[in-house]
């Protein structure tokens, strides 16, 4: 074989590579694995957000419930206060503490709707909380158990890549060291690295080539085109 020959086969080679990496690609529970594996990160996502929410909602629960405990002790020490006054104390003083007491009771009423509100908005949350994390644990179990079946069908294409592998290295150990480095910085831009010229035309773009060019092409074993960078090559220079 010579050095187009050779090319040619490699290319060939890359081919079967690449469709056999393709096949595992679209092996079916690969797609269903995957699918999984997008669903229970989602998922995670969403439940360390709910679990964030009840945490800042317990922690606004436990605020509310200090205020309460404070506004009821000082509920406490003006009603002492109110009861301690005497019969002939001013009506001011009177009606001052009575307000305060009045102030005092609509701030606990308040409060006390405030941390019933929060507190059932975390009991909510942490609930929807819990069962988002069985769902999590149902897809997992799910994933858990396709698993092996995509990575032992994954294993079979991986072995007969590895064997194809073994003739992509025979052949390329053949061929010249420039001719390589030109087929490896084309195959780097394009699946298949080697077109023809055809009617005077890179078959890899259809752009027109000068004569001089054509001249290159056919006195060359590959010649890249200036245009798109596939390697040209004329069929006569394939033997039989």
């Amino acid at each position: 074989m010579n050095q187009l020959e050779l090319l040619l086969a490699l290319q060939a080679i890359d081919e079967e590579i690449t469709a056999c990496e393709e096949e595992k690609k679209r092996l079916p529970v690969r797609r269903t694995i995957s699918d999984l594996a997008s669903e229970i990160k989602t998922l995670q996502e969403k439940y360390l957000q709910l679990e964030e929410w009840v945490t800042k909602t317990e922690a606004k629960a436990t605020a509310y419930a200090d205020e309460l405990k404070q506004l009821t002790a000082k509920m406490d020490t003006l009603r002492v206060s109110y009861e301690a006054l005497s019969d002939d104390e001013p009506i001011e003083k009177l009606t001052e503490i009575y307000n305060q007491i009045e102030a005092v009771h609509k701030a606990i009423e308040k409060r006390k709707g405030s941390l019933a509100t929060a507190l059932s908005q975390a009991e909510k949350t942490s609930k929807l909380a819990g069962e988002l994390a069985k769902l999590i644990s149902k897809k997992r179990s799910e994933y858990d158990e396709l698993r092996p079946q995509y990575d032992a069908l994954a294993a079979e294409i991986d072995v007969k890549i590895k064997a194809i592998r073994e003739r992509y290295n025979a052949v390329a150990v053949q061929i010249e060291k420039p001719l390589m480095n030109k087929y490896e910085a084309s195959r780097a831009k394009h699946k298949r690295p080697l077109v023809e010229m055809s009617g005077g035309a890179c078959r890899g773009c259809n752009m027109s080539l000068s004569s001089v060019e054509q001249h290159k092409v056919a006195a060359s074993v590959v010649y890249a085109c200036e245009n798109c960078g596939h390697l040209l090559y004329v069929p006569e220079n394939v033997s039989g």
